[in-house]
Formats: C-alpha cells, sequence, structure tokens
C-alpha cells in the first residue's frame, strides 16, 4: 500500500483502483488515521489546514467504500432477479409445452374414437354384406341344381353377387388402411371377419 512517511510535507497516498478489497480500504483508512495523528502532533499553529485535507482524503474513501458495498448489493440482487426471472420463464415454457402435449392428446383420443366408430360401421356393413353374400351363393347353388328357372332372375342375382363381392373387396381395403391403427384384439376380430 502506502510506503513509510519520510518527508512529512511530500506525503501523498496510494492511488486507489478498482481492485482494492475491502481490507484494503480498511488497512488504507487506519494507515492515513495514523499519518494524520502524527501530522497534528507535529505541525504547529500555521499548518492545521493538512489534517482537514487527510480527513477529505479519509472521507472520500469511505464514500467509495459504500458506493462500492452498494453497486455489490445491487449487482446480487440483479442475480437474483435474473435467476428469478429465469426460472419463471422456464415454468412458463414447461406449462406451456404441457398445454401442447394434453391438446395433441385431446385430438388424438378424438381420432382413435372417431376411427373405431369408422371401425364399427364398416363392420356391421361387412357382416350384412357377407350374410348378402352367403343367401347369393345360396341361390346360385340352387340354380345350378336347377331349382331355378328364369334366366332374368339369375342374371339379377349374378349381377348383385358382383357388386356384392366388389363391395367386399372396398371394404376390406378400407378396413387394410384402418388397420395399422386398430388394436390387437381389433385387428383379430377385422381377420375373422375378413375370412383371413
Amino acid at each position: 500500500m502506502a510506503g513509510e512517511l519520510t518527508n512529512n510535507e511530500t506525503f501523498t497516498p496510494s492511488q486507489y483502483n478498482d481492485e482494492w478489497s475491502r481490507n484494503d480500504l480498511v488497512r488504507q483508512y487506519v494507515y492515513l488515521y495514523a499519518e494524520y495523528l502524527t501530522l497534528r502532533g507535529q505541525i504547529d499553529h500555521a499548518r492545521t489546514a493538512l489534517p482537514f485535507q487527510r480527513e477529505r482524503v479519509i472521507h472520500n474513501l469511505q464514500n467509495r467504500r459504500l458506493m462500492l458495498e452498494n453497486e455489490n448489493r445491487q449487482l446480487r440482487f440483479r442475480n437474483e432477479w435474473q435467476t428469478e426471472a429465469r426460472f419463471a420463464n422456464d415454468m412458463l415454457r414447461m406449462e406451456e409445452y404441457l398445454r401442447r402435449i394434453r391438446a395433441q392428446k385431446e385430438a388424438t383420443d378424438l381420432e382413435i374414437e372417431r376411427l373405431k366408430e369408422c371401425y364399427d360401421e364398416s363392420e356391421y356393413t361387412n357382416h350384412l354384406l357377407v350374410e348378402d353374400n352367403k343367401a347369393l351363393e345360396e341361390k346360385l347353388h340352387k340354380k345350378n341344381k336347377g331349382k331355378v328357372d328364369s334366366k332374368g332372375s339369375s342374371e339379377a342375382c349374378t349381377e348383385r353377387c358382383k357388386r356384392l363381392e366388389e363391395d367386399v373387396k372396398l371394404l376390406k381395403e378400407i378396413i387394410a388402411i384402418f388397420k395399422d391403427r386398430l388394436t390387437k384384439e381389433e385387428r383379430e376380430a377385422v381377420e375373422a371377419i375378413a375370412g383371413r
């Protein structure tokens, strides 16, 4: 810090810089106050203004120390505030993320319900078509045995049978499209109905 006092008239304290710690400031204050007491004892009445200059330096150092402590406190508060703000922002982002996930889950559940309804309807329609197909097969079988004599009715039955076969193929294609979205039990039920 400050060197030994060799000449009382040329004494100057060490220059302050921002790297001084609180201990350095206290040590400088004690040193300056000791110099002040020494000078006050040595100087005659004509030079009484000099100790007040030293007191002014000491006062300035104390003010600077208080300013540094205040800046340190403000920096600590700012750091705490930024940490809390960051935490609050993270919480808001997490809440937004959870809200989006819930919305996607609800949309997925609605889509699953809709597909189940479509599957149930297609299963019912497929069941009806299978029954119609069986009835037509029985009629064709009777026709082959000679029980059905009308040529017009056999042509109509043949056309209806072809239409029903096309409908069954179409339903099988629809079921194949939705098959990957069905559960294992639903898939087994579809395969049983489709006769695979």
